[in-house]
């Protein structure tokens, strides 16, 4: 191969490396940029759930197989909204709300069980016991145990 022709394929091999290394970065600008607008999503409706106060019936236990398995049905007595929802984690309809919870919330609720919501707070009062209805944790929706 001449000297030339070697020169030419270094440098279109070095062109495609900084082009490859160039649109790594993107991406990885992209990908940090759909992280952040997650986050803002779940902290904008986490302090939605934090602003409202209702009492409710449960109307239906959901237990689907996969990542988002454990959902509850309450029937809301003094909550109405035409609608609201952020899914996969919840959806607001006129006076019901269907959301994921935790397996303790889950085990700790049975059908037409009275429950409350406090306005400022992020756990349900059932039978007397405070229980998160949504994680304090910064980003976090959901806390698994």
């Amino acid at each position: 191969m001449s000297k030339l022709k070697s020169n030419i394929l270094f440098q279109t091999l070095c062109f495609l490396a900084a082009l490859s290394l160039y649109n790594s970065c993107q991406t990885t600008k992209y990908a940090k940029g759909v992280l952040e607008d997650n986050q803002n999503l779940i902290e904008y409706h986490k302090s939605f759930i934090r602003s409202i106060e209702f009492t409710g019936t449960l109307k239906k236990k959901i237990e689907d197989k996969g990542k988002y398995g454990r959902r509850i049905l309450i029937e809301m007595d003094t909550f109405f909204v035409k609608e609201v929802q952020f899914n996969p984690y919840y959806s607001i309809k006129e006076n019901e709300i269907d959301i994921v919870v935790s397996k303790e919330l889950y085990d700790s609720v049975t059908i037409s069980d009275t429950l409350f919501k406090k306005k400022g707070s992020l756990d349900l009062k059932i039978n007397n016991k405070d229980i998160p209805l949504v994680s304090s944790e910064k980003y976090v929706w959901l806390q698994n145990k």
